[in-house]
């Protein structure tokens, strides 16, 4: 499994829970200061590699919930 370094916008709805869980799949994950996310460093808004990792993410996460 690819684990990734990541930082959620400070205005997402769910940061505090999409935080804890991509800790516990093994990712290093925080809440970040600014309203955009990053994977690895990388802007999800301006690269569309990272935006999809994200969204695969997100997707996981979701279903987690279910």
């Amino acid at each position: 499994m690819t684990t990734y370094t990541i930082e959620i916008a400070c205005d997402h709805t769910d940061k505090n829970a999409f935080c804890n869980w991509l800790n516990n799949q093994g990712n290093n994950a925080e809440i970040g200061n600014t309203t955009g996310n990053y994977i690895n460093g990388i802007c999800t808004s301006t690269e569309p590699e990272a935006n999809e990792i994200m969204n695969n993410l997100w997707d996981n996460y979701c279903a987690d919930l279910d």
